[in-house]
């Protein structure tokens, strides 16, 4: 009866994850493993797993309760740690903590450190490719601190905590206000000559959730330092076209602010043999909020939110090339790939690791506004 039992538990778990399920007799033999996190321990590294509790999940129990399935509590996951100087013999240890083999298969996040993600991932990559349960659509994510403990958060609004960030990031891409980087891409943008500038989502975990903090730039498997909600902008209407977050601008000459939210992205890219590239982006979109004194009885009303909100979108786009000039030393635009794709006799003249600093970029914003709620005095 225990057995039966046992079995159906973790039938109802496995179809709560929407992946399908295998034969009861294999499932019943594995603990199903959903995040991984990755720290830095003693000269080798501190491999943490998060193991879902089938009973508390099947049950609603744990603290959360009900259909709706609130937070789980401290029941309704299990966190192991094993550590080694490589990988495989930290999960070996694992193997051995837990009650069953560890199955890899449902994985929905992978967690480094910062100090590791610094250090380098390239070292864990060859694991997790010849891994053959790995699935390559998952999320990648530095946590700023200790990974493992992103992965003792109890979110209250999810039974299992890793979906939170999963379910974050996941409305993010619907939205169009997040990269869309999978574990996949990074394997695709680490071996193609175009692009060798992966970014990672940035979380830093708290008490009862987690903070959004950007994305992590790369620099091929090393981390060079991190793009704020404000700064990708930019990056992601060149290098993925899509919309971002809004953005909040100071009201000319008085108090106030106007929130705008683009709706649509359009991009161009011309260089030439000097090098130096000139980047012209489009954005279509309407005003959310306006405390300005924009009027119906000013005729230039949209020409003049136009131009405020353009000039707005091109000084954080200058401040954003600064840095990865400067400070980042890195493509985070991803110009290199168009250059590779569209301009090879361009591309096999320069040394662009070399040169991407110090070349002459333009970037121009043209901005229309569908409504701005103008008001009649």
């Amino acid at each position: 009866m225990r057995r039966l039992l046992h079995r159906g538990v973790l039938s109802i778990f496995c179809l709560t994850l929407l992946t399908g399920c295998w034969d009861d007799q294999e499932i019943e033999m594995r603990s199903i493993v959903v995040s991984m996190a990755i720290d830095k321990k003693d000269g080798g590294y501190e491999v943490s797993v998060q193991v879902p509790n089938p009973g508390q999940i099947a049950s609603g129990g744990g603290g959360g309760g009900g259909e709706g399935g609130g937070g789980g509590g401290p029941g309704a996951v299990e966190v192991y740690s094993g550590e080694g100087t490589t990988l495989e013999e930290a999960i070996g240890e694992l193997d051995r903590k837990s009650i069953y083999p560890l199955f890899f298969g449902h994985m929905e996040t992978l967690l480094f450190s910062e100090g590791v993600a610094r250090e380098g991932v390239r070292p864990f990559m060859d694991w997790i490719r010849r891994s053959p349960e790995i699935r390559r659509h998952m999320y990648p994510i530095v946590i700023d601190g200790k990974a493992k403990d992103a992965l003792l958060v109890q979110p209250k609004l999810e039974q299992i905590p890793t979906y939170y960030l999963r379910n974050f990031i996941e409305s993010g891409i619907t939205a169009k206000k997040v990269s869309d980087m999978t574990l996949g891409k990074v394997f695709v943008d680490l071996s193609h000559p175009g692009k060798q500038v992966p970014m990672f989502y940035y979380f830093k975990p708290g008490k009862d959730g987690f903070q959004y903090k950007g994305m992590a730039v790369f620099r091929s498997d090393k981390m060079v330092g991190t793009l704020n909600e404000v700064e990708l902008n930019p990056v992601l209407h060149f290098r993925e076209e899509i919309q971002g977050y809004p953005i909040v601008i100071n009201c000319p000459g008085k108090k106030g602010k106007l929130v705008f939210e683009p709706k649509q992205i359009e991009k161009a890219l011309n260089v030439t043999n000097k090098p130096e590239a000139s980047i012209d982006i489009r954005v279509k979109g309407v005003v959310l909020e306006n405390e300005c004194s924009f009027t119906m009885k000013d005729e230039k009303a949209f020409q003049n939110v136009n131009q405020l909100i353009a000039k707005t979108y091109e000084r954080t786009a200058a401040e954003v090339l600064r840095k990865a000039q400067k400070g980042l030393k890195q493509d985070v635009f991803l110009i290199r790939n168009r250059v590779y794709a569209f301009y090879p006799e361009i591309w096999r003249k320069m040394n662009w690791e070399k040169e991407f600093p110090s070349m002459p970029i333009h970037i121009r914003y043209a901005v229309e506004v569908g409504r701005i709620g103008l008001k009649a005095l």
